[in-house]
């Protein structure tokens, strides 16, 4: 479970399994334990590396304005320590993004490219932000467990698992800082990924849930990619990856045998 240092930025990363890399960039407002059931699955073919992003987990929290770019830089620390190259990229709500950003701009570190609950357009993240507000106003006590709940389907938030998943982040919630979570929404914020969606030469699908917030945007955002898929999983929300895992691993299964990713003893 080691740390990586890039400009001076502490990131924790999880590694399980041997085999090609699969790096998962987990959403907003969880950390790299929200992939457990891609972990333990994944891992009987794949090195699966999980960071923690700024902000989140064991990674440094910073209170500071940043870019995309460099959370990007955060990511390729990692990447360049674990020696990793020919990389499945997958990555959820920012991670999303970051998996579009990195696949256009360094081509040549990966395989293929999965994008979950993308949204490309830029984003208004100023102070009347209902969630910039909500955690400079009722601070981590007083709104983390509701954005949590936003980001899955009410259904799922509602249910024993979904209580219990919430439980379980929310019980480490005194380690988060208000002020770093709303700088990661703002890195995200002003940056528009539609230009680039074109250029994109990396097999790319992208995942929505159903009842995700964000699904016209990734309808769209997969009609502007040359040879992208397009899927949407039933009855989840934006983070449908935890809600169904079952469901979003079988997905992501097909789009890895469908472009020859898997290793080359299991196709």
């Amino acid at each position: 479970m080691p740390y990586v240092t890039t400009n001076g930025i502490r990131t924790w990363y999880d590694v399980m399994g041997d085999g090609p890399p699969l790096m998962l960039i987990h959403c907003n407002p969880f950390d790299h334990r929200s992939w457990l059931y891609q972990t333990a699955w994944f891992s009987n073919w794949f090195k699966v590396v999980t960071p923690d992003l700024r902000g989140y987990g064991r990674t440094d929290k910073i209170t500071e304005a940043y870019t995309l770019d460099d959370l990007a830089s955060d990511l390729l620390g990692v990447i360049e320590a674990e020696q990793m190259r020919d990389i499945v990229l997958v990555g959820v709500s920012i991670g999303a993004i970051l998996t579009l950003k990195l696949g256009h701009e360094r081509p040549d570190l990966f395989r293929g490219l999965v994008a979950v609950g993308a949204s490309a357009p830029a984003k208004d993240r100023g102070p009347n932000d209902p969630r910039v507000r909500g955690y400079r106003e009722q601070g981590i006590e007083g709104y983390y467990r509701r954005h949590m709940a936003e980001t899955v389907s009410a259904a799922f938030a509602k249910s024993p698992m979904g209580q219990h998943f919430l439980d379980m982040f929310e019980t480490n919630a005194s380690n988060l800082e208000a002020e770093a979570i709303v700088k990661i929404l703002q890195a995200r914020a002003p940056v528009d990924f539609v230009p680039i969606l074109p250029k994109i030469q990396r097999p790319l699908m992208i995942i929505n849930g159903e009842h995700d917030s964000a699904l016209r945007e990734g309808m769209r955002a997969a009609s502007l990619v040359p040879g992208a898929t397009h899927h949407i999983l039933p009855g989840t929300g934006h983070a449908c990856y935890m809600e169904d895992p079952a469901g979003f691993n079988a997905l992501l299964m097909e789009f890895l045998y469908e472009n020859a990713l898997m290793p080359a003893s299991q196709r």
